[in-house]
């Protein structure tokens, strides 16, 4: 009798390069029963259990590569390579199964199949068809296992399983579950998931998920992540509640609906240039260590009662309506070239905060919060003044420099400084007074001196101007070499302005009585 005439290549394990597979089983016409679509299945199913019986028994590898079968059922543990490669199985049951190596690259598995308890040495899924569902519960795949270009068209269920070095490139799932699963130096790279995902209680350590998309729900809730990445993923809606987050970057990352870090763990994560286009949450978050550099909140973004310690650089970020209410920053703040649409600051803690070159465009409000260290507000630009807002006792620490303060609004009791109140921290900071130095100082004080005469506190916009005067004198002190009658005039100049000054206050509250 003739042998099958069937041939296909194939990756030998054993001698670790491309092979051509010629099946030896004897043949009645051109194909043997195993690859013959038409043969029985129930002698065929006969037949594969035999050969698999005698793989197992003398230690041999099971070629089924090409091979058409109908429902399999293996509960033996193999000391041999095992290859069904391109084979086409209606279903597949595995269970308290042992692989050396196992091969099913370019399998198409018909209907619900499971490879449950199964332990992996080593395997290949390349660009297998799963058309319905499949289970890998509470399997281990102990030295890698490769699922590239996989179409997963059913439910996958890989939790509680334990997965060391899989690759999963371009693999397509419709829905996953691989919670409390763990993951270790794996690969997700351009993985498409079309539904919800489940990775509630995995542990992620080392892997990366470049170019990845999350359709649908992605839920990563308790969590915990190390040493990966999401560079360039997208997520449709995904949730990290609770999550513990360690060495993690976040590149180019799009959050398109709700972004969910609520009470998270995270320590040294990067979000660079990421969008976050949906409402983002980061609520009672403990963030050590974080970035979010050109990072762009395009919706509502919270960080109510957030912790946040060793670093904390929201640098060039754009925020549409921020809260950071009752949040503690226990190092500096960094928002500089930051960009505001509405944001809230009721009850925050600063260290130390710089928010030089900020733009404010619609409502700031600092209300309670505390400045402990010096504040920048360094060349900051408030498109609508009016809607600023700092009602907090303590400014002592505040440095408006290039900035108009001469608008936004200031509480009853503020206490800018020194005895007196209205002693700016620059002017106390500075050790010696350059004409810049000067220049920058009187345009502070004389913003400020505007705000409050706007708002006709006529004795503190005095106690200001007297600031002014003094500052004055300082260039006498400080610059040489300077003519004495030059400097009488500008002190003479200056004496003029605040008689001017008193006049007009004096006006004003005639104007303002007799209007009452």
């Amino acid at each position: 009798m003739a042998l099958c005439k069937f041939k296909e290549k194939y990756f030998d394990f054993e001698k670790n390069q491309t092979e051509l597979f010629k099946c030896d089983e004897e043949a009645e016409h051109e194909l043997c029963p195993f690859h013959d679509k038409n043969y029985d299945s129930v002698k065929k199913s006969i037949m594969l259990d035999s050969k698999i019986k005698e793989a197992v028994e003398k230690s041999l590898p099971l070629f089924c590569i090409g091979y058409i079968l109908s429902e399999i059922t293996i509960k033996e543990a193999f000391s041999k390579p095992v290859y069904f490669t391109k084979a086409s199985i209606a279903s597949i049951n595995v269970e308290d199964s042992n692989f050396r190596e196992a091969d099913f690259s370019g399998a198409i598995i018909d209907r619900q199949s499971n490879f449950i308890n199964t332990v992996f040495l080593l395997s290949d899924f390349i660009k297998t068809v799963f058309k319905e569902g499949v289970s890998f519960k509470n399997s281990k795949f102990l030295n890698g296992v490769n699922f590239s270009g996989s179409d997963f068209q059913g439910f996958a269920d890989f939790a509680e399983s334990n997965l060391v070095g899989p690759i999963f490139i371009g693999t397509e799932f419709q829905k996953v579950n691989f919670s409390l699963t763990e993951i270790e130096s794996g690969e997700f790279n351009m993985t498409k998931i079309k539904k919800n995902s489940n990775f509630i209680g995995t542990s992620i350590l080392k892997t990366s998920f470049t170019q990845a998309k999350f359709s649908e729900m992605a839920d990563f809730t308790g969590a915990e992540i190390k040493k990966s990445d999401f560079i360039d993923t997208q997520f449709e809606s995904v949730n990290f509640s609770e999550s513990s987050q360690k060495v993690i970057e976040y590149v180019r990352t799009i959050f398109k609906k709700m972004a969910n870090f609520e009470r998270a763990k995270m320590e040294k994560i990067e979000f660079i240039q990421s969008k976050m286009e949906g409402n983002t949450n980061f609520s009672e978050t403990n963030l050590e260590e974080i970035g979010f550099g050109k990072t762009k909140f395009m919706n509502r973004a919270n960080f109510t009662k957030a912790h946040i310690s060793k670093k904390a650089n929201f640098k060039f970020c754009e925020f549409k309506n921020v809260v950071f209410d009752d949040v503690r920053f226990k190092i500096k703040a960094e928002f500089n070239f930051a960009k505001f649409g509405n944001a809230s600051f009721k009850g925050t803690i600063f260290e130390e905060s710089d928010f030089s070159n900020v733009e404010f465009g619609e409502n700031g409000v600092f209300f309670n919060s505390e400045f402990k260290k010096v504040a920048k507000f360094n060349s900051v630009l408030f498109e609508k003044p009016q809607h600023v807002i700092f009602d907090v006792k303590d400014l002592s620490m505040m440095s408006f420099l290039n900035t108009d303060i001469s608008e936004i609004r200031f509480g009853k009791n503020v206490h800018w400084g020194e005895k007196d109140g209205f002693t700016l921290v620059d002017e106390t900071r500075l050790e010696s007074f350059s004409e810049q130095d000067i220049e920058s100082l009187l345009a502070e004080y004389r913003s400020l001196r505007e705000n409050y005469e706007r708002r006709c506190r006529k004795e503190d916009a005095e106690k200001i101007l007297r600031h002014e005067v003094e500052l004055q004198k300082k260039i006498k002190v400080d610059i040489s070499p300077i003519e004495p009658h030059i400097l009488e005039r500008k002190v003479d100049d200056l004496t003029r302005k605040y008689h001017e000054l008193k006049k007009m206050m004096r006006l004003l509250e005639e104007k303002v009585q007799k209007n009452d």
